[in-house]
């Protein structure tokens, strides 16, 4: 089978074999063992790290069974996102993201392209936070977790019309009134235009947002927070990427 790829883990495995997580345009994801790859002169050297995109052949009997691969051709290396340590951070938790919430072969060819999109502009050196926060609020949409951005998930209210904050159990925003008091801060109009203009933006039209440090930091508090409810676990590589981020500021 012959499919395209993303790299997203590597194993080293036996004397010379490699076991390679790959994230594949139409297989899903899919974990393959690459004979001989450490030692590989020619099939597979320095083909197999993550992030490299790759066009893939490889055989595999069961959709859960351990594929082989076979070849596996050169389509982009991503350069600056492997030398530059903060765009390498922010590749790292888009990886763990990734790792942490897509099943073995189920197929999502809309998120493998979020996913390219991403790489390609950690690569043309997009600001890492922001791709970051973008990457987490369109994969949450595709994974079945769309936040709701517009208006209070208790009332109704257009978020528009009196301060919110959002809420991680219901997954959207709840007004000051439902809240039962004020709110200490109110999640800030910046933030709500920034976030409901990405949720509805054309992909290949991300990269004009700009948002200033305040919005970006105060959206990647918020999608950080529902990314930890949703997986019900910690992204470790978020800590060494926040604090990198906080001192590059």
């Amino acid at each position: 089978m012959e499919d395209d790829a993303i790299v997203l883990n590597s194993l080293e495995t036996g004397e010379s074999d490699l076991i390679i997580t790959l994230f594949c345009y139409n297989a899903g994801r899919i974990s393959a063992i690459a004979r001989g790859a450490r030692n590989s002169k020619k099939r597979f050297v320095n083909k197999l790290e993550i992030f490299t995109r790759l066009h893939v052949d490889f055989k595999q009997k069961f959709s859960s069974s351990l594929a082989f691969l076979n070849e596996a051709e050169l389509n982009n290396i991503y350069p600056f996102l492997r030398t530059n340590y903060p765009a390498y951070l922010a590749g790292n938790v888009i990886r763990e993201l990734l790792l942490h919430s897509i099943r073995d072969a189920e197929s999502d060819s809309n998120l493998f392209r979020l996913t390219l999109w991403a790489l390609y502009q950690l690569d043309m050196r997009m600001a890492p936070r922001t791709v970051v926060a973008l990457f987490f609020l369109r994969s949450f949409d595709l994974l079945g977790y769309r936040p709701e951005l517009s208006c209070c998930t208790r009332c109704g209210a257009p978020a528009s019309s009196r301060p919110v904050r959002f809420d991680l159990h219901s997954g959207g925003l709840i007004c000051e009134v439902c809240n039962g008091g004020p709110l200490h801060p109110p999640l800030s109009g910046g933030s709500l235009n920034m976030l409901n203009m990405a949720q509805s933006m054309a992909l290949e039209h991300l990269d004009r947002l700009k948002p200033n440090s305040l919005v970006i930091n105060e959206s990647l508090r918020l999608l950080y927070g529902f990314a930890r409810h949703i997986l019900q676990r910690d992204i470790n590589s978020w800590n060494v990427f926040s604090a990198v981020m906080s001192k590059s500021r």
